[in-house]
């Protein structure tokens, strides 16, 4: 994963699971932007029963606030997965963080008896253990790679060598 000059490179493995993941998301996006937008629609359509009958409302509103989360989830990991593709650290963080919220609300989901859903949180987790797996080798932070593998006067020394 990292070259003799300490770039990060991408193995054909950690593409595969990365443009998986990424597709993954978007669609997951997409699909709970549609329920959002729905849920919001609806939640307002509704809003004259909530006074008569609050459990339809209840039920729309906590719809819509899963959906949202989701939603964000997804776009955070999305952006977290393009950062790791760039070999910062950060972008595992961030991936770490919004699948782990995913993992969350698939565990909530499925307390009642709807156990399938937690195969959707085993290959989360199975993605989080591979990208661990490879954050050792990325980057931290917006440094340069030069900057972060090479102190800066190696690097100048290096550079003189280069044009004499």
């Amino acid at each position: 994963m990292t070259s003799s000059k300490g770039i990060f490179k991408k193995s054909a493995v950690f593409n595969t699971f990365s443009i998986l993941a990424i597709v993954g998301n978007v669609i997951v996006a997409i699909l709970f932007a549609i329920l959002f937008t729905g849920g919001l629609n609806n939640s307002f359509e509704d809003s004259e029963r909530i006074a008569i009958d609050g459990l339809v409302g209840g039920f729309m509103f906590l719809f819509t606030i899963l959906s949202a989360l989701v939603l964000t989830s997804s776009i955070l990991s999305i952006i977290g997965l393009i950062r790791m593709r760039k070999g910062q650290r950060r972008g595992f963080k961030m991936y770490l963080f919004a699948n782990g919220a995913w993992i969350a609300l698939v565990f909530y989901a499925s307390l009642g008896d709807a156990y399938y859903y937690l195969f959707g949180a085993a290959i989360s987790v199975l993605f989080i253990l591979y990208f661990l797996t490879v954050y050792r080798k990325m980057q931290s932070g917006y440094q340069s790679v030069e900057t972060f593998y090479y102190p800066s006067c190696y690097r100048l020394a290096t550079n003189v060598n280069r044009l004499t």
